[in-house]
């Protein structure tokens, strides 16, 4: 049975299909990309080369015959040369529409798609001739595509203690044990053979004047990612300068730490056990500082990675709190463990938070927890303007970013990325982190979002 083509948009809209009484699909296999090796010196002192593999876009032909009329076959023929041009300009702007050759190898299997770059389409040598006069006209394809075909858009089963399945799992802002900052991705969930986009949804759930404003995603794909503790609570550190805890917060308390003159000053010591570097293995965290309250613009912090709590193994640039950022300040990111990334069993270490004011005088943090965000596959959103309000939700498909759900209706791209699309792994079990702050700069431990996750399988192969 002949393959089906078509080609279609993102949203899915059919702009051209080649199927039907009118048309046969006389040839079209897909190829396989041919991997592109280049040569680098290993880091081993052996004199050996590594080898990097990257698979370029796939070019290949297709040949389809227009049956029984010569101006259908006209037509289809300027649209072709009419959407390869809209491809091309896509791929070299980025204006437009992202464009999708799809593939259907048998009717009723499904289609399978892939992100077309451009295209050329020509009457095939003879096409014209006395075998086809009255009966088709063959027109000759070639596609630059790229190098994986996906899916259909599928929706992701994700669980955490408030629930599970795919329509809306609550999370919340912070992460104790009994409320969770994160979303579970079972490894048999996401099929396919290649890594592929993961599509988030995110709802304001919150009934609160203040609008949920920037968004942290990470997603944690190695190690393992279920026993992986991101909080890291400010009442079970270890105070290194005068400090008080007070009723509030994540795990129902938070601390302060309070001390005098301008030269940087120890503020606690946070336990890494060896439970969690075997879980994180060897990947890269962002540490999020949660407070209570808005911190000092001349207050700067940092955090050192050490062992035996006294050699610096990693130690972060000074990072001056930005009152913009209000009660979620980014302290850098770190590798877990920065050693023996391998190993599942690498002794403890510890994380050193320490504070600095150039002023000088009597200082205070009010800290509620350090929070390990996994920057592997990470994105931060943030608005132009103003944020989501109860109900709206926010939108990214890893092509497309918008927010919709708003008392008005309509669909508004005003939020911005940072950061390559989210990303997720076949066959892993993954979690997916999530933290937010509002639009005046809070980040309250019990404002909650509501997560729907979306994905298509991809693979090299049809």
């Amino acid at each position: 049975m002949a393959a089906n083509l078509r080609i279609t948009t993102d949203a899915g809209t059919v702009l051209l299909s080649l199927v039907g009484s009118a048309f046969r699909t006389l040839e079209y296999v897909p190829a396989r990309p041919e991997a592109e090796l280049t040569h680098t010196a290993a880091t081993g002192g052996d004199g050996a080369e590594l080898l990097a593999e990257a698979m370029p876009n796939v070019v290949e032909p297709a040949r389809v015959a227009v049956l029984d009329d010569v101006p259908l076959a006209r037509s289809v023929e300027g649209q072709l040369q009419d959407l390869f041009r809209r491809a091309a300009h896509r791929a070299l702007t980025g204006e437009g529409d992202e464009l999708f050759w799809e593939v259907e190898l048998r009717p009723g299997d499904g289609y399978w798609r892939a992100p077309l770059i451009r295209g050329d389409v020509e009457l095939e040598p003879g096409a014209l001739g006395w075998q086809w006069a009255g009966r088709a006209m063959v027109l000759r394809l070639l596609i630059e595509r790229r190098p994986y075909f996906e899916g259909a858009r599928t929706a992701l089963a994700c669980s955490n203690s408030h629930g599970s399945g795919t329509g809306g799992v609550p999370v919340w802002n912070h992460d104790d044990g009994g409320n969770d900052s994160w979303v579970n991705i079972a490894g048999s969930a996401v099929t396919g053979k290649l890594p592929t986009r993961l599509e988030i949804e995110l709802t304001a759930t919150t009934a609160a004047v203040q609008r949920t404003y920037d968004l942290f995603v990470g997603v944690q794909h190695f190690g393992t990612p279920t026993s992986f503790p991101p909080a890291l609570e400010a009442e079970a550190a270890t105070a290194l300068t005068s400090a008080s805890t007070f009723s509030g917060g994540s795990n129902g308390q938070y601390r302060n730490f309070a001390w005098s003159g301008g030269q940087e000053q120890a503020l606690g010591r946070f336990a890494l056990p060896a439970s969690l570097l075997g879980a994180a293995r060897g990947g890269y965290y962002r540490i999020f500082a949660r407070l209570v309250g808005a911190p000092a613009a001349t207050l700067w912090l940092r955090a050192r990675v050490q062992l035996f709590d006294v050699t610096n193994l990693r130690v972060l640039d000074q990072i001056q709190c930005a009152p913009i950022d209000g009660e979620l300040q980014e302290l850098g990111s770190v590798q877990l463990p920065p050693y023996l990334t391998g190993d599942a069993d690498v002794a403890g270490l510890s994380i050193l938070l320490t504070g600095q004011n150039y002023a000088g005088g009597a200082n205070s943090l009010n800290l509620d927890y350090l929070y390990l965000m996994p920057v592997a596959s990470f994105r931060h959103y943030r608005p132009k303007g103003y944020g989501l309000s109860q109900n709206a939700r926010l939108v990214d498909t890893g092509t497309r970013l918008y927010t919709e759900g708003w008392a008005g209706g309509g669909k508004i791209a005003h939020y911005a990325a940072e950061g390559p699309p989210l990303m997720i792994w076949p066959g892993r079990d993954q979690r997916v982190h999530i933290l937010q702050r509002t639009d005046s700069g809070n980040a309250p431990d019990d404002r909650t979002l509501s997560v729907r996750l979306f994905y298509r399988p991809r693979r090299v192969h049809l």
